[in-house]
């Protein structure tokens, strides 16, 4: 199969938005030791920026390959997250709602069940955990790090919905898009990047045909910086992707 490019006019104007988030039921937490145990959890609102690279097939044959190729899209918009008290060096959580919109219009995309519990309450469920060094969550275990009761990992995993009306697709994920940032300490996390490093995720449509590839890369990642007196929390939806090219060959 071949790429060519096509559709780079789909962008707008590309930026990087930091937020301030709105939060109850707990204070900030962090750092020392085992940190992580003392934290009383809540719900987190915040502004998200998601960055993406995919190639699509718009005629819907494989056979001929994907028409567009590594096309950079930039989605704005609002995620919720429930975050569970700490216990045994973890606090459960939940991605519950995510809404966004790619910048000048254009691709949108969901995810989360939009129940704030921290339970699979239906499609695009994104579960996440933030765990102390040394232990590993049940559902995402990133790379084996020395044990360390000051420095925490925070995981999730996203199963989301895109429509992108100018390729007249929506596309989902049957396997999540697991992403990671490590060395926290503490909650909120203060600048944190949420990347991910599978070689590729394939999206579907409704009736489970693949029709496009999300491809990788730690170029592009999200970030936030806190603003004096606001409390700021980063969940890091569909986030550490970037620049590089994936080509596939008949």
């Amino acid at each position: 199969m071949k790429f060519s490019p096509r559709f780079m006019n789909l962008l707008g104007a590309l930026s990087l938005f930091t937020f301030a988030s709105t939060a109850f039921g707990g204070a900030v937490c962090g750092p020392g030791t085992n940190w992580v145990n003392t934290c009383p959890g809540g719900i987190y609102s915040f502004h998200s920026v998601s960055n993406m690279m995919l190639s699509l097939d718009l005629d819907n044959n494989l056979g001929n390959g994907f028409e567009i190729n590594s096309l950079f899209v930039q989605t704005i918009g609002t995620t919720y997250i429930y975050l569970a008290p700490g216990a045994d060096h973890q606090m459960l959580s939940e991605g519950y709602s995510l809404t966004e919109t790619e910048i000048g219009g254009g691709a949108t995309i969901i995810a989360g069940d939009g129940i704030a519990n921290g339970l699979n309450d239906g499609a695009y469920n994104s579960p996440g955990a933030i765990t102390e060094r040394g232990f590993s969550p049940s559902f995402c275990d990133p790379a084996t790090r020395t044990a360390d009761p000051f420095l925490a990992d925070s995981c999730y995993q996203i199963f989301f919905q895109m429509t992108i009306p100018a390729a007249s697709l929506v596309l989902h994920n049957a396997t999540p898009l697991t992403v990671a940032c490590t060395g926290l300490t503490g909650v909120p996390p203060d600048g944190c990047r949420y990347l991910w490093n599978e070689a590729y995720l394939n999206l579907y449509t409704s009736d489970n045909v693949l029709r496009g590839l999300m491809l990788p890369a730690n170029a592009v990642h999200h970030e936030i910086s806190p603003e004096p007196g606001t409390i700021w929390l980063l969940v890091g939806a569909l986030v550490g992707l970037g620049s590089s090219r994936r080509r596939l060959r008949r």
